[in-house]
């Protein structure tokens, strides 16, 4: 009502189950049909919906488990998030995927598995680099397993429902397959098998920290940072610990692929520049 910009439709949760609210991304508003109001969570079950261009991000209370797993990996955990519209159905079937394909590789292939589906620099003509996907869904331990779909579990939902799940799936596609050109182009002699979804899931990031940069994180809790942090500052934490492990990964001293999650970063902030307008 107090600007000619049509408002748009977001999906909020209520005790009604999901309530569809009326939003103005230029007023920074939020309008209320009769009844919606009241149907919404109290406070103390769910906080202020707060807009940010054309989603409300719901702030909402983390679990004592959440709280404690996060706490105990300093791993940020999301305290404040965008609202989906939709179920992130490619997100899930992704994560299954990786899990289902990890475990199985871990029970029935063991190391031997890992050499012939993970990516190898040196012989990515051999499989026409085929293994930059086949190494997506492998992963070294649960611990390498856990970190990963900790980070693609935060961020992916809000991706999937702002691209949509066609565009969702051939952006992770194209961020794993930057990071494996990233890593040839860095280490083209390697002879060792590169696993893990990190490249993929570094470009989502990357994307999700510029597209909603004030989402919010407990983040970093060693005490020399701020508890609560925005999605942006965390990246850009996240953006120099990359830089440092690239150093360390030119000097072989490290066997973690930065440059893979800074292939899969390119993409990430492509994709920011041709969507965020969408």
């Amino acid at each position: 009502p107090s600007c000619e910009r049509k408002m748009v439709e977001i999906e909020v949760p209520s005790r009604r189950g999901e309530e569809i609210v009326d939003v103005c991304s230029s007023c920074r508003l939020v309008w209320f049909d009769q009844t919606e109001y009241e149907a919404l969570p109290k406070a103390t079950e769910t906080a202020v919906l707060q807009v940010q261009g054309d989603v409300l991000l719901v702030d909402e209370p983390k679990s004592e488990s959440e709280d404690w797993l996060g706490s105990l990996l300093h791993l940020p955990i999301a305290e404040k998030r965008p609202a989906l519209r939709r179920a992130p159905l490619a997100t899930i079937l992704v994560a299954v995927a990786i899990v289902v394909v990890s475990i199985a590789a871990w029970i029935f292939g063991g190391g031997a598995l890992v050499g012939e589906l993970g990516f190898v620099p040196a012989r990515w003509k051999e499989t026409f680099g085929l293994t930059m996907l086949s190494s997506f869904f492998l992963h070294a331990d649960v611990l390498h397993l856990y970190g990963n779909l900790f980070f693609f579990l935060i961020v992916g939902p809000s991706a999937e429902d702002y691209l949509g799940r066609g565009k969702f799936l051939a952006f992770l596609l194209l961020s794993t397959i930057a990071g494996g050109v990233a890593h040839i182009l860095v280490d083209p002699s390697s002879t060792v098998p590169c696993v893990g979804a990190s490249g993929g899931i570094s470009g989502v990031l990357a994307f999700y920290a510029l597209k909603f940069p004030r989402a919010r994180f407990y983040a970093f809790q060693f005490g020399l940072f701020p508890r609560i942090m925005p999605a942006i500052v965390v990246f850009a934490f996240w953006i120099a610990w990359q830089g440092f492990f690239l150093y360390l990964q030119l000097r072989g001293e490290i066997d973690v692929s930065a440059a893979a999650h800074l292939g899969g970063v390119a993409v990430g902030v492509v994709f920011w520049v041709v969507y965020r307008r969408s």
